[in-house]
């Protein structure tokens, strides 16, 4: 897959993903299109306790949206806070 088409695949999943409600259950791949961290990155998080753990559903791993957007959110306010002008973590 070129470098084109991925990023217009993920600029549509982060359009898609602005209409869904605070309780949408989103899988991992969702997840990374919105804080454009990768999977092993996610997890490492998680398992650290930085990032919000996912829920298991019926044998599926799934993240609350509205739980993310509040974490993606308040990495944000921390970093303006602080008064850095990028996010690194």
């Amino acid at each position: 897959m070129n470098g084109e088409h991925k990023t217009g695949a993920n600029q549509a999943n982060r359009a898609a993903a602005s209409q869904l409600p605070y309780s949408a259950w989103i899988k991992l791949p969702m997840v990374e299109t919105l804080t454009s961290m990768s999977r092993s990155a996610i997890l490492k998080k998680v398992k650290d306790g930085h990032f919000v753990a996912p829920v298991k559903i019926n044998g599926g791993t799934f993240w609350v949206y509205g739980e993310v957007m509040e974490w993606i959110e308040q990495r944000v306010r921390e970093y303006r806070n602080a008064g850095k002008t990028e996010i690194t973590s």
